[in-house]
């Protein structure tokens, strides 16, 4: 197996290389969803990959952010370029990214990042079909899944072993992009699953039998990290080809002590079983000094899994040093001093992380001065009271309350890289002027439509009371239940697309001929979120519906397309739409949607205006674009459920904001209180040229949904509602 090191710094690049790293990934310089970790110069990456391919060493780059339309001429560029310099392979999440590679730049091979949500076989497969030779997996599958996929299609897999876990699904989280506007999706997360919430009492649960009063607040959403490594053994058997160490904004310390540990471990393997006991034993006390979090297996061993969230505690990482206070009044506005209890060993020149408990994550610096019993010290051990100088950036912080402190990195370890940068420094600079003038011949090929105007306002229309609405746009309603169906709305959609799951088969089996009335406008939906356990009732479920007569689906994740392949031929009109799972932000990803055979997509939620505006100008012929306008969405949807998080619980932010945690099976989903609604902006989105709107009514009461509905789109709105980006620029 091979083992795959994160590196963010020359320093982190030169210990991968010392301590046995058999591949590392780096971030593409503008492109990856690291978007806050400093880039690699070109020259440092052609400096990078010559030292590691002179080492038997592969050099991945994680291409895996996704793309703006304004975005997409860099993109090119940067494919052009890292042909040149012989990349192993790019890591992507974009089908955007994904298809101007192979088209234009079929030498770089494309590995399919964690993002895309590969967590069965058939989705898996379709990667591998659409020009993928590797799939990096979910980090929510456990070993049995995962050696169940690999027995299935034989693809090459890659499965984080070790370092941070989010909280939501990587691919389906819209906390932080909706909730100010930094996309997770393009690397620039603020993490609001690492805050401190505080608990109201809970709300009436959606299902009888859940939820219950009362409960402590704490981090609430905040994963422990991820260990796996006294299960390399099991993951090599079940078909895993590469271990994915996280860490691309970790210091060298960390990258040094864990892949060394991991290296020790896989030498091992072929050993006795008293020689493996011993060396895991080693590796995991040298896994103790990399300064992560706290550790757990993840969803390796089961679903849910155990112990991935201690709430009562901080979720920072780093090695915890204690709690501490600031001292009023000293410091010069440059400065600060804080008080504290050690927990561990500090010294001059570590570099410290403060993290203000019930905010955002702490700044980090060096640490440059220690009093310990009124005498500077130059370090003190466990259970000590000492002072601490905070300075540069970190003193005008003015930080107040209880400030929770960790050790980050060594002192031992700053100051890394020399080696690389003497190595980058006496190498040739790279000669880009062939990338260049690839980019830009293929720019001109596959730009040249961006000229276009937008569609002319040849629908807008309508009169209404208040805002007034279009009158020629098509309508779609998501509903809950088979039943909802039935129940009368501000306006009469076009389809009525109901989520397919066994509760909802069910109902609707119950129902009868009471469904005749609207029977022809329903359109079936599928989750982006599909267990291997689960494809078997997803595959009977859609073929007894097919025979029934039901031709319109929309599809949760892209490689559910291949559900549908068997009755391609069969004479009947399959009609196919994409939800905004498939995370389509501009027109190549479109492009691609519609080569796979799709009739509609739903674009982006995270989009703002100008982007929207953009893409929709380079659109492709014969594929109807809509957008979700109202819905209470999922900001996180998780595999992770765990005993505090009951169905109902009311999560409140240190800002005061409400969200409601929901349990359904083994996923929870946590929704904001106010609902996302554009419905404000339809006209406007008419014009831009969207086909049709969605509203999704789920997450609330129907009554609520309609009421809520109907003041914004005849009576001037007014109520508690947010509109993510759209008026605002996506970070």
């Amino acid at each position: 197996m091979e083992l795959l090191a994160p590196v963010g710094s020359p320093a982190a690049f030169e210990a991968a290389l010392e301590a046995g790293a058999d591949a590392v990934y780096a971030g593409a310089p503008g492109c990856h969803a690291r978007a806050l970790s400093r880039d690699f110069s070109s020259r440092e990456l052609q400096g990078i990959i010559g030292v590691a391919h002179g080492e038997g060493l592969k050099v991945y780059l994680a291409m895996n952010s996704l793309v703006k339309e304004d975005e997409l001429g860099a993109v090119i560029d940067a494919l052009a370029l890292y042909e040149e310099l012989k990349v192993d392979a790019l890591i992507v999440q974009d089908p955007a990214v994904a298809l101007l590679a192979r088209r234009h730049f079929p030498a770089l091979k494309l590995h399919a990042s964690t993002l895309m949500l590969a967590n069965n076989s058939i989705s898996v497969r379709h990667l591998l079909q659409t020009g993928f030779s590797r799939v990096v997996l979910p980090r929510e599958l456990t070993i049995d899944e995962i050696g169940r996929i690999h027995r299935a299609t034989g693809a090459e897999l890659e499965v984080f072993v070790h370092g941070a876990m989010c909280f939501s699904y990587s691919g389906l989280c819209l906390f932080s992009t909706m909730h100010g506007g930094k996309s997770s999706l393009r690397g620039r997360c603020v993490q609001p699953c690492r805050r401190r919430y505080g608990v109201k009492t809970m709300r009436r649960p959606a299902r009888r039998g859940r939820g219950r009063k009362g409960g402590r607040g704490g981090y609430l959403f905040s994963m422990n990290d991820l260990e796996g490594i006294g299960l390399l053994a099991k993951l090599r058997k079940a078909g895993v080809c590469s271990l994915k160490v996280e860490g691309r904004m970790k210091a060298a310390g960390y990258v040094e002590r864990v892949i060394r540990a991991y290296r020790m471990v896989l030498d091992s393997l072929e050993g006795n079983a008293e020689e493996q006991r011993n060396v895991l034993e080693r590796a995991r006390a040298l896994l103790s000094e990399s300064m992560g979090r706290r550790t757990t297996p993840g969803y390796f061993r089961s679903v849910p899994p155990r112990g991935v969230i201690t709430h009562h505690h901080g979720g920072g990482s780093g090695l915890f040093l204690g709690r501490a206070r600031a001292v009023p009044g000293e410091g010069d506005g440059r400065s600060m001093t804080i008080v504290l209890l050690l927990k561990n060993r500090v010294e001059c020149g570590d570099r410290i992380r403060l993290h203000p408990e019930g905010g955002d994550s702490g700044s980090s610096f060096t640490l440059r001065g220690i009093w310990s019993g009124g005498r500077r010290v130059f370090r003190a051990g466990p259970g000590s009271r000492v002072r601490l100088e905070v300075a540069g950036a970190m003193g005008g912080a003015r930080l107040s309350g209880r400030i929770s402190v960790y050790k980050v990195d060594l002192r031992s370890r700053r100051g890394g890289g020399r080696l690389m940068k003497r190595l980058i420094s006496g190498r040739k600079k790279v000669d880009t002027a062939a990338s260049r003038r690839r980019g830009a011949a293929v720019r001109r090929i596959v730009l040249r439509n961006r000229s276009q105007p937008p569609p002319a306002a040849s629908r807008s229309g309508g009169s209404g009371k208040g805002r007034g609405r279009p009158a020629a746009v098509s309508w779609w309603l998501k509903v809950e239940r088979p039943l909802h169906a039935l129940a009368r709305f501000p306006l009469r959609p076009e389809r009525i697309v109901i989520e397919l799951r066994r509760e909802t088969m069910a109902e609707f089996k119950g129902m009868g001929n009471r469904l005749r009335r609207v029977r022809p406008r329903i359109t079936w939906s599928l989750p982006p979120v599909v267990s291997q356990a689960e494809l078997s009732f997803y595959r009977e479920a859609v073929e007894t519906l097919l025979r029934d007569g039901f031709n319109r689906w929309q599809l949760g994740h892209a490689g559910q397309v291949s559900l549908f392949h068997p009755h391609r031929g069969d004479g009947k009109r399959l009609d196919l739409s994409g939800d905004y799972t498939f995370n389509v932000l501009n027109s190549q990803s479109l492009r691609r949607v519609r080569e796979l055979g799709f009739d509609s997509v739903q674009f982006c939620v995270e989009s703002d205006r100008s982007n929207l505006a953009a893409a929709l100008a380079a659109r492709p012929r014969r594929l109807r674009v809509g957008m979700c306008v109202y819905g209470r969405l999922p900001l996180f949807t998780s595999r992770a459920a765990q005993d505090h998080l009951t169905d109902g619980l009311v999560a409140v932010s240190p800002r005061g904001e409400e969200f409601v945690v929901r349990r359904d099976r083994e996923l929870v989903r946590v929704y904001g209180d106010r609902p996302f609604s554009l419905l404000a902006h339809v006209a406007d989105l008419e014009r831009l040229g969207l086909d049709f709107f969605l509203v999704d009514a789920r997450g609330a009461s129907l009554q609520r949904v309609t009421g809520e509905v109907r003041r914004e789109l005849f009576e001037g709105g007014g109520g508690r509602i947010h509109a993510g980006n759209y008026r605002g620029i996506l970070q």
